[in-house]
């Protein structure tokens, strides 16, 4: 239902592109975010990447970023993260959330890398019950 509600506040836009910070809720979890498509091509080409290059190292089909643009569609968070990770940026810019082009390297203490290897290899539920742990820990504090 949300996705429908979304469509309708979207089609009473005139310029969708406008429209970039909005998110697409299912189950109270994020679907996906609207991609600023200028933005994308931009630092595809910046890169020297093709549209159709991105689209087929994430597994869709070679005009997959430009019929997602052409028809307003947003892409699933999922397929977003690959787009980032292959241009070196982030969802956020992606999304118009930062104006941060390039992923900034972040250096993690050993205990710290440690922690997120176990925590990768937890199954989701362990992981999500880990954060609630966290997180009440963090509240008594």
């Amino acid at each position: 239902m949300s996705v429908f509600i979304l469509s309708l506040i979207l089609s009473d836009v005139k310029d969708k592109s406008l429209v970039l910070s909005d998110f697409c809720y299912l189950n109270k979890k994020v679907v996906f975010k609207l991609v600023n498509y200028d933005k994308l091509g931009a630092i595809a080409k910046e890169k020297g990447l093709s549209q159709s290059f991105i689209s087929t190292k994430i597994g869709m089909s070679r005009n997959y970023i430009k019929d997602c643009k052409r028809q307003n569609i947003a892409i699933p968070t999922d397929r977003l993260i690959q787009i980032a990770d292959i241009l070196n940026t982030t969802v956020d810019y992606l999304t118009d959330q930062t104006d941060e082009k390039e992923k900034t390297a972040v250096k993690y203490s050993g205990k710290t890398l440690e922690f997120i290897e176990l925590f990768q290899k937890l199954s989701p539920e362990k992981q999500e019950m880990l954060i609630n742990m966290i997180k009440g820990l963090h509240t008594e504090q």
